[in-house]
């Protein structure tokens, strides 16, 4: 049954960038699904490019406080990488799809071969190109595409001067013309092709539902790896607290920090009641050299 068309749209935008994880530094998706608990799984070679596959099975991590789940859903993840674009494309399973590495691949073949790697898509990527966009968005097509017409119609000119033949310089010029028109008919035509090839690509993909798609896997990525960050930061500054000489609970410590964290150090947004807490001061004193690993997670 085909997909709804807000699920085009979430595949069609798929083009995701390492940057996008604000959590931690990352060359790329790759190492950010790695520090998030995923192992690679499989590859799948594409004309173009290629696929590579992530899994995440029972992934347990230490938390700051016993008390807490160490837990990180099961998953499965895609990454597109093609050498000569640039950013990649991604998609990932849902929390709580059933996880079938066979559908990802049959799904991940059919969203390269229909949509990444098709020729419409590739076309706009030649043509959003920082020179070529910057050839468009300055105006200088129309500008060349108007001197193209005026250079045909000075040479249709010439060559019923030099001939006599008023119909052959008229007839030269109308190609030009007929070419000029073409060219606007096939851009109105290209505008259309990738969404139709999104249209039936989508209809191929298997349970589409299930995954999310582009922007959808970094912001999950982000917040796994925000989590795992902030429980190693909580770690090392209560050691500092511990070979300070002060004694404080964890959870104490744990309520502290994450109050710092959620204010962004700001002592004007921290709560009254959380920095009349004792050891307050000392604690803000150990914690504050993480603040900015704490505030990227």
């Amino acid at each position: 049954m085909p997909v709804s068309f807000r699920t085009v749209k979430r595949i069609s935008r798929g083009n995701v960038f390492a940057s996008d994880i604000a959590a931690l530094d990352v060359d790329s998706l790759d190492e950010a699904l790695q520090q998030a608990g995923f192992k690679h799984n499989n590859h799948i070679g594409t004309k173009r490019g290629a696929w590579e596959i992530f899994l995440r099975r029972n992934y347990h991590f230490t938390t700051f406080l016993p008390s807490q789940s160490g837990n990180f859903a099961n998953r499965a993840a895609a990454v597109y990488h093609d050498p000569g674009s640039f950013g990649d494309y991604a998609f990932m399973t849902q929390p709580e799809a059933h996880l079938d590495l066979e559908e990802m691949a049959s799904n991940a073949q059919h969203i390269s071969s229909g949509i990444i790697e098709s020729l419409p898509l590739r076309f706009f990527g030649w043509m959003t190109d920082e020179n070529r966009s910057s050839f468009i968005r300055d105006g200088k097509v129309p500008l060349y595409l108007g001197g193209s017409l005026l250079a045909g119609f000075l040479a249709s000119t010439g060559i019923a001067a030099v001939t006599g033949n008023s119909n052959t310089a008229a007839g030269y010029f109308m190609m030009l013309e007929g070419t000029f028109i073409g060219g606007f008919a096939t851009a109105g035509a290209g505008l259309t092709t990738p969404f139709l090839s999104y249209l039936f690509t989508s209809a191929k993909v298997s349970n589409a539902g299930n995954y999310a798609f582009g922007k959808e896997v970094t912001a999950a990525l982000d917040a796994n790896l925000a989590l795992l960050q902030t429980h190693k930061v909580a770690e090392k500054a209560y050691s500092a607290l511990a070979s300070s000489g002060l004694q404080m609970g964890r959870e104490n410590f744990w309520e502290i920090m994450t109050g710092l964290q959620k204010a962004k150090f700001s002592l004007h947004e921290i709560d009254d009641k959380l920095s009349s807490q004792p050891g307050f001061v000392q604690a803000l004193n150990v914690i504050k050299p993480y603040s900015h690993e704490l505030l990227s997670a």
